[in-house]
């Protein structure tokens, strides 16, 4: 499970589909940790650029 998790984190689709070869928890565990670092990225990169007044 960690591995799927530090894969689909720092990686995308391929990585993923790496992780499900290796097991269907990892491919599972990856592909929800690609969308999460998906999800913050985009909820809290607008919000550091105000905080840092770069805009």
């Amino acid at each position: 499970m960690a591995r799927g998790l530090a894969l689909g984190t720092v990686s995308h689709a391929q990585s993923t589909a790496t992780a499900l070869l290796e097991g269907e928890e990892q491919g599972a565990m990856a592909g929800l940790s690609m969308i999460l670092a998906g999800f913050f990225t985009a909820g809290f990169a607008p919000l550091v650029v105000r905080l840092l007044g770069l805009l």
